[in-house]
């Protein structure tokens, strides 16, 4: 399956939400790390000059969400119209990809779609990927982690006005 089939898929994934969505009244709204897709940006505190001890997220610069001055784990949400509409997050390690795929299966249930990839990274690599698809009541969220210890996972989460306001015809990474 291609990148371009990936992004149809997710485009009718979100389609479905949409339209099953209609008829239900709204549900909870999906949130990640303390931010709420849909609604306002918390505050975060800054990060302080050394790694933090207490697991809380704080704000390392640049519009990137960090546990104190760790890498592991970034996270970068993006606002439209003063509410974060896009989140996405990367783990930079083995053992942070899979606890994070299994933490994502606890809080969403089984993926809506699951399928076996390949991508190239920026300096040619083929690289082959799982990607793992959820439709969410307020968004599309997607995960891709690679088959070998070439690149990190991510997480995509969209929702329908970012996509509408985005759309993508190749990936942008």
């Amino acid at each position: 399956m291609t990148l371009r089939h990936t992004l149809a898929v997710i485009l009718l994934l979100t389609a479905c939400a949409a339209a099953q969505s209609k008829d239900k009244p709204k549900p909870k709204p999906t949130t990640l790390f303390g931010i709420t897709i849909g609604s306002p940006l918390p505050a975060f505190p800054a990060c302080l000059s050394g790694p933090s001890d207490d697991g809380r997220l704080c704000n390392g610069g640049v519009g990137i969400l960090t546990y104190g001055q760790s890498l592991g784990v970034m996270i970068h949400p993006q606002v439209m119209d003063s509410n974060v509409e896009y989140v996405d997050v990367i783990w930079d390690q083995d053992d942070l990809c899979v606890q994070a795929r299994e933490r994502l299966v606890e809080k969403f249930g089984k993926p809506t779609l699951e399928h076996q990839d390949t991508a190239i990274t920026g300096v040619g690599i083929e690289v082959g990927q799982t990607n793992a698809f959820w439709t969410l009541p307020d968004s599309t969220a997607v995960f891709v982690t690679p088959w070998s210890k070439v690149g990190d996972c991510w997480l995509l989460v969209e929702t329908p006005k970012w996509q509408k306001a985005h759309p993508q015809k190749k990936a942008d990474f």
